[in-house]
């Protein structure tokens, strides 16, 4: 017979919005997750979803990092495929190219990863930004609307979305 499946859901649901200037990864106020596994040998199932923009132009990364217990944050899920001293591995890229109102257009952006904790401490899990532009300059990240220079105009297409971040525990 079938053995496993999921235990036990949690989920971050962020209907606010969120901007920082940083060309360093910084925390993104209301995407955490904390989940307490049932099992040492369970694993979670962490799926991200964001809906993002920025400032024209804007190249950056996501990070997830996760803590155990009381522990210090430790990065998970991040790429190896870049190596030179100026570049940044991430665990997902974002971006908004130049063009006619491109900072006014959302991006979804996803991101699964099947974590071994190893522990039944809580384990919370929380997503870090940055963002430059082509000069290496720090610029606009925004996150469930588009890039708030223009909040003010009236416009129908200037749409404010949500994001969030889902934990699944998952036995064997």
């Amino acid at each position: 017979g079938a053995s496993g499946g999921i235990i036990q859901i949690k989920q971050t649901f962020k209907t606010d919005h969120f901007s920082v200037t940083s060309k360093t990864y910084t925390d993104i106020t209301g995407m955490t997750i904390t989940i307490t596994p049932q099992s040492s040998t369970s694993e979670i199932l962490l799926e991200v979803v964001m809906n993002a923009s920025g400032q024209v132009n804007m190249y950056g990364g996501v990070k997830v990092m996760r803590t155990i217990g009381s522990g210090t944050a430790q990065p998970i899920g991040i790429s190896t495929a870049v190596s030179l001293s100026n570049q940044v591995n991430a665990s997902f890229g974002i971006g908004v190219v130049s063009g006619h109102n491109a900072d006014l257009k959302l991006k979804t952006y996803g991101f699964k990863i099947l974590d071994t904790p190893s522990t039944t401490d809580d384990v919370t899990y929380k997503l870090q930004v940055y963002a430059v532009n082509g000069t290496d300059d720090a610029v606009q990240f925004d996150l469930n609307r588009p890039s708030d220079h223009r909040v003010n105009t009236n416009l129908s297409h200037f749409v404010g979305a949500t994001s969030s971040m889902t934990a699944y525990e998952v036995t064997t």
